[in-house]
């Protein structure tokens, strides 16, 4: 029974939330108990899709927002180029989460701006400027941000930040290509159940994922290719060539239980 109800019967916020607590608890055991009585290796929930009783599926699910420490805002920051597939990965874990995920990233933030702040016909603005380069005897496009577009990258952080404060559970959807980007938002979620994830592709893959968009400047792809992964250790990598969005963020979470389970 939700709190406001509780208090609708004629209980004061105190006893509100132990009633809460009471019913958590009440659910807890039966999660223990199916849990107990599934059959076979459970794998974490995550291995054995589509074979387990669904409460059991989205009960093991629901490990993951526990932390040992009390309930803490759980942050999936997904690290990789351009059509190297954080979209797709970041919508199978809104289907899969068991809670409300919000799913935001660099480009949110992007889109909010006038054509103004970008260029991208070599001239270097105060906003994000893509200036071809030559990388590997290939012509490429090399994303540098002006003060403006440092200020968003800053500004992206206490987003986050103040998303994660305010207990909102999110998959951040990022590319890093300067050393303010993952050492801000680092600084930005140091309160928050952080999991780092890299994801990779090939760069002959996400070039021609790049080509057959329509919606990307050709040349982005390989000129975040050589930079996106040097900045960072992963507690989670995916390549996204080889396995599903599906199966890609069952592997997150997998790592993410794993990590924050209190057992």
């Amino acid at each position: 029974m939700p709190v406001r109800q509780l208090d609708d019967c004629g209980l004061n916020a105190d006893e509100a939330r132990r009633g809460v607590d009471v019913l958590a608890a009440k659910r807890g055991q039966l999660a223990q108990r199916k849990l107990q009585a599934a059959d076979g290796p459970l794998d974490g929930g995550f291995g054995v899709a589509g074979q387990l009783d669904p409460i059991v599926r989205h009960l093991q699910l629901a490990r993951v927002s526990r932390h040992p420490y009390g309930m803490t805002a759980t942050c999936i920051v997904l690290n990789g180029t351009s059509s190297s597939g954080k979209s797709s990965i970041a919508a199978a874990l809104q289907e899969l989460w068991p809670r409300p995920l919000q799913v935001t990233g660099i480009d949110t933030f992007l889109a909010a701006q006038s054509k103004r702040f970008f260029a991208i016909d070599g001239r270097v603005v105060a906003g994000f400027s893509w200036v071809p380069v030559t990388v590997d005897g290939q012509p490429v496009f090399e994303w540098i941000p002006g003060p403006l577009g440092l200020g968003v990258i800053r500004a992206s952080h206490a987003y986050w930040a103040a998303c994660a404060g305010a207990g909102l559970d999110q998959v951040i959807d990022d590319v890093w290509l300067v050393p303010d980007q993952p050492a801000g938002l680092q600084d930005a979620l140091f309160a928050a159940n952080t999991l780092w994830v890299g994801v990779h592709c090939p760069l002959a893959i996400a070039e021609q994922r790049e080509r057959e968009r329509g919606d990307r400047l050709v040349g982005t792809v390989r000129g975040q290719h050589v930079l996106v992964h040097t900045f960072r250790k992963y507690d989670a990598d995916v390549d996204t060539s080889v396995a599903t969005p599906q199966e890609c963020a069952e592997a997150i979470l997998a790592v993410l239980d794993a990590r924050f389970s209190d057992g």
